[in-house]
């Protein structure tokens, strides 16, 4: 019984332990893949956040488009009345590619 409860022990200090150097690196939201429609059939699009500009951009097929974060968090919350849209992934990303991009040369894009 001592060696049982011994394991135990041993086992909830690693759990409590295996993450614990995550903590210290934050995580950002970065993109949201959204589903619009039922299990059977709908559309699937995206929102990713455009840390240069700070803003959010959505991505339907061919058209492409500036969006308010407000919108954005409604649409992946399901939180549009007789809507169907739901978030279906979301990315993060850590601090160290946080700061790679934020390194890295602005290139501002042209929409037509």
């Amino acid at each position: 019984m001592e060696r049982l409860t011994y394991r135990i022990e041993d086992f909830e200090t690693r759990i409590e332990n295996a993450f614990k150097d995550y903590c210290k690196m934050p995580y950002y939201l970065h993109a949201i893949l959204m589903h619009d429609g039922m299990a059977e059939s709908g559309h699937y699009y995206s929102f990713i956040y455009d840390r240069k500009i700070d803003c959010w951009w959505r991505f339907s097929d061919h058209d492409v488009s500036m969006e308010i974060e407000e919108e954005v968090f409604k649409e992946a919350f399901g939180g549009v009345p007789g809507s169907q849209k739901a978030a279906y992934s979301l990315m993060y990303i850590n601090q160290y590619i946080v700061d790679k991009v934020n390194m890295a040369p602005f290139s501002a894009h042209r929409m037509n």
